[in-house]
């Protein structure tokens, strides 16, 4: 167990010794794949030789752990809680291609993760070759991200190491945990940085081990990481009410009201005020509705009085009308319509003086 901690260190330092000088390890055999190799398929873009800005990368001191420089201000630099509210899964990305330095930056936020005893044992392989990451289309069910992803980081857990230190548990439980930290924390990176990312869990990882050269038997890929910059605005995402997935004390034991627990006071008299709102209009359509109701019977009613007493008079409300030379003559129709409008205009304005008062 002691030859495998310090096989793991002298790996880890001769991982940020090659990102400080500005290549990529490629594990035991001690050569670096320049980062203008990279550049020929279109994948990545950066400078050849050129390293990573030295303020994204952490300082590492023989006094103790790595620190990120700057951490001292990381709170100012980023709103997390609005990464974490503004992060989605970007399902097609654009061809532009990804800068080196990003990618790295996304990583080294990675292993700043916690894990288990501080044990660290996961590992990366950054993916250049846009042809690789298609091909990986076939071995992934045939998900559509892998045909647009400009970038895309494998990562591995060391079950063994996990096993050595923790037991059959280290190696099934603590080793995904720990993989999972250092993804969520690769997934707010490429948000801050302006890059969309998709965590994609299901592939084969015989072949893509073997397409990778993995030797699964003791690091075993957890998970595909596609990166890019988005070619579209992923969708809102809704999110479970609180009072669904939080318990107190013991499972199941929830609060209706959460915001009430923690005195978000602000929350009750919006929901307090929403209420009165509603109340308030549906009662005025319900009172609307009642009165459009009464004016359309007492009109119906009325109308129904109108022509009772009109048919009763007979030809008394078609008699003549005296003339100027005292004869009498019959009213015309026009005339009729025309009583009959004031009438109505007379009995409209009356209901509407009783209903003011």
């Amino acid at each position: 167990m002691a030859q495998e901690m310090h096989t793991g260190d002298d790996a880890m330092k001769a991982h940020h010794s090659a990102v400080r000088e500005g290549g990529v390890s490629s594990g035991g055999q001690g050569t670096r794949v320049n980062s203008s190799l990279s550049t020929e398929r279109g994948g990545l873009r950066a400078e050849a030789n050129s390293p990573p800005p030295a303020e994204n990368l952490a300082h590492h001191d023989a006094n103790g752990p790595a620190r990120a420089v700057g951490s001292e201000n990381a709170g100012r630099s980023h709103d997390i809680f609005g990464v974490m509210a503004g992060r989605r899964s970007t399902k097609r990305f654009s061809p532009h291609p990804v800068e080196l330095d990003k990618v790295l930056q996304i990583i080294q936020a990675g292993t700043l993760a916690p894990s288990s005893g501080n044990i660290q044992n996961w590992s990366f392989v950054v993916i250049t070759d846009v042809g690789k990451i298609r091909a990986l289309y076939h071995h992934t069910l045939d998900q559509d991200p892998f045909l647009s992803a400009m970038a895309a980081v494998i990562v591995c857990g060391d079950v063994e190491y996990a096993h050595s230190m923790y037991g059959m548990r280290g190696k099934r439980l603590y080793t995904v945990q720990n993989c999972a930290a250092a993804i969520q924390n690769m997934l707010l990176a490429a948000q801050a940085v302006g890059l969309g990312a998709c965590w994609i869990g299901a592939f084969d990882e015989d072949k893509v081990s073997l397409m990778f050269n993995i030797p699964n038997h003791r690091h075993r890929p957890q998970a595909i990481i596609l990166f890019g910059y988005a070619a579209e605005e992923p969708e809102p995402k809704g999110t479970k009410a609180l009072e669904s997935v939080v318990f107190f004390n013991e499972f199941g034991n929830c609060v209706l009201r959460p915001h009430l627990v923690f005195y978000d006071w602000a929350t009750e008299w919006r929901n307090q005020a929403k209420n009165v709102k509603e109340h308030s209009v549906s009662a005025w359509h319900r009172l609307a509705s009642q009165r459009r109701k009464d004016t359309v019977e007492k009109d119906a009613s009325r109308g129904a009085s109108e022509r009772v007493s009109e048919s009763s008079s007979g030809s008394s409300s078609d008699a003549s009308i005296p003339g100027n030379d005292g004869s009498s003559r019959k009213r015309s129709p026009l005339e009729l319509a025309r009583e009959r409008i004031r009438t109505r205009i007379e009995g409209l304005k009356r209901e509407e003086y009783r209903r003011e008062e």
